[in-house]
C-alpha cells in the first residue's frame, strides 16, 4: 500500500497544500479495500500437457515432421532445418529437439531448455 501512496501523492501535492500524503493514503485505502486493485502474481507454472518431439538428425523423423517438409513449411539440411512458425522462420540445428505442440505447431528447442522443461511419459 505504501507504493500506491507514493504513486498517488505527487498528483495532489501541487494543489492540495501540505496534506497530499493524507489524501493519497485515504484514496489508496479505498482503492485497496474496494478490490479494484488485485495483487498480480508474475510467476507461472506450465500446464501438464503432452507434446511430441524428436532430436533433429539423431532420431528418426516422425510423420508430422515429414508432412510439413512435403508442404515446404520445413526446409531440411544435414546441419539444420528451417521451420515456418507463426513468429516467422526458426532454425533447428543438429541435436535440437523439434517439438510438435498441443495445437500442431512445430518449433525447435535447444536440448538444455527441453530437458529442464519436459519429462518423458
Amino acid at each position: 500500500m505504501n507504493k500506491l501512496i507514493e504513486i498517488i501523492k505527487p498528483y495532489f501535492s501541487h494543489f492540495m497544500g501540505d496534506t497530499p500524503e493524507l489524501i493519497a493514503k485515504e484514496i489508496a485505502e479505498k482503492i485497496v479495500s474496494s478490490g479494484l486493485l488485485k495483487q498480480t502474481n508474475m510467476k507461472f507454472r506450465k500446464k501438464p500437457v503432452v507434446i511430441e518431439a524428436f532430436r533433429y538428425y539423431i532420431d528418426p523423423r516422425p510423420d508430422w515432421f515429414q508432412d510439413k517438409v512435403t508442404l515446404n513449411e520445413i526446409i531440411t539440411d544435414e546441419t539444420h532445418c528451417e521451420i515456418k512458425t507463426l513468429e516467422g522462420w526458426m532454425i533447428g540445428e543438429r541435436g535440437d529437439y523439434i517439438i510438435q505442440g498441443v495445437k500442431g505447431e512445430i518449433y525447435p528447442c535447444k536440448p538444455d531448455i527441453f530437458e529442464l522443461t519436459y519429462d518423458p511419459v
